[in-house]
């Protein structure tokens, strides 16, 4: 390879190692919350409120005290916080910036998130977050055409919802269930009311315009988490 080539090859590494460690820089100074729709600092921002949106939505099946999911934010990390973190509390994953999404389940003593140290901000992991931003084009929708939905849940267990779900409205159309995720069909009319619906099941984690490659990543993403040899679509 010519020297001239070879620079430029360098500089282009060295600007994109500058550029990784520049934008984890950024994702743990222990700020900002990073969510799919959100990004806030929950001492120098508001914190996302559309309760707004419920004032006429019931949940489809009645709402359960447990289990729980919190967000907790730490000034910052290192191993003996997340041992502590662990010892108490089923972590479901890491959100930047040096925060954990945590299950609490019945029986819990909650006041022990408090009481672990150095603790930035604690809060629900609300019905609005599990919302994607693609849902809201369908708020004002008066189309009778159906899109599928793809529902992401935080665990399995969740068929008693779908069935309830179905029930209540028969018009939806069940395409796919797994251990992890369900794509349903819904008139696009209906798809943002449906939507605030099912966030408020404790067990959903997110909703969005279901696509294939979505649903390919998703399973990727299961399969490095979890070391399995089989996706959940798969299971």
């Amino acid at each position: 390879m010519k020297p001239k080539k070879m620079l430029i090859l360098l500089i282009i590494l060295i600007s994109y190692i500058s550029f990784s460690q520049f934008y984890n820089d950024e994702l743990n100074k222990g700020e900002k919350i990073i969510l799919k729709r959100y990004s806030f600092d929950p001492l120098k921002e508001n914190i996302p409120n559309e309760e707004y949106l419920y004032s006429n939505i019931s949940p489809i099946l009645k709402i359960e005290p447990y289990p729980k999911f919190y967000i907790v934010q730490f000034f910052n990390l290192d191993s003996e916080k997340i041992d502590l973190l662990k010892k108490s509390f089923n972590i479901i994953n890491y959100i930047p910036s040096n925060s954990f999404l945590i299950k609490v389940e019945n029986g819990t003593d909650e006041s022990k998130i408090k009481n672990l140290p150095e603790i930035r901000y604690i809060g629900l992991f609300q019905p609005w977050y599990k919302i994607d931003n693609e849902i809201f084009a369908f708020i004002n929708s008066n189309s009778k055409d159906y899109k599928k939905i793809l529902i992401s849940f935080f665990e399995n267990g969740f068929n008693n919802f779908l069935q309830a779900l179905k029930n209540l409205h028969p018009d939806i159309e069940i395409e796919e269930v797994n251990k992890y995720f369900a794509v349903i069909k819904v008139a696009e009319d209906k798809l943002f009311n449906y939507s605030l619906e099912i966030s408020l099941y404790s067990l959903t984690s997110y909703i969005s315009i279901y696509k294939e490659l979505q649903l390919l990543i998703e399973n990727a993403i299961w399969l490095h988490q979890t070391n399995s040899s089989v996706g959940p679509s798969e299971a």
